[in-house]
């Protein structure tokens, strides 16, 4: 499941996967606290993410020669 839910003890979590030709490259789970509603906007900036690496990360390219 992705998204933001909220998990037994109550708490607000958002979960972020990162999948690559059916494989599970990555999972997070952020725990962002306990909130109360409020009239106002509120907001929760996660830290920046760095994109995946290695052999599953890649896209496969084909070249062909036309001649």
């Amino acid at each position: 499941m992705e998204g933001t839910i909220i998990d037994e003890s109550g708490q607000l979590k958002y979960i972020h996967k990162v999948n690559r030709m059916h494989v599970n490259l990555s999972k997070t789970v952020y725990r962002l606290g306990t909130y109360m509603q409020q009239r106002e906007k509120q907001s929760f900036i996660l830290e920046p993410e760095a994109a995946p690496e290695g052999l599953l990360a890649r896209k496969s390219t084909h070249v062909s020669e036309s001649g």
